[in-house]
């Protein structure tokens, strides 16, 4: 397998499941191909970061107002 479909497999795998060749193939590579283990464990961190992060709080119209007298100038 090439890097090119790990990533992409990788990638995609989050979305929607992988087929039991392709997690077999995937893990073939991956134990062969130290980059894509880096990039996979980078990938989960990432969605781990991502899913554990509180919601952002939308801006106060008084700081939006501000902002855009501020561009205005």
């Amino acid at each position: 397998m090439p890097c090119e479909e790990f990533t992409q497999l990788a990638s995609g795998g989050f979305e929607q499941p992988i087929s039991f060749r392709n997690r077999i193939r995937m893990l073939w590579h991956k134990i062969e191909c130290v980059y894509c283990r880096r990039f996979l464990a980078q990938l989960t961190r990432i969605r781990r970061l991502l899913i554990s992060e509180p919601p952002v709080k939308a801006m106060p119209a008084t700081m939006r107002d501000k902002i855009k007298m501020n561009l205005k100038d």
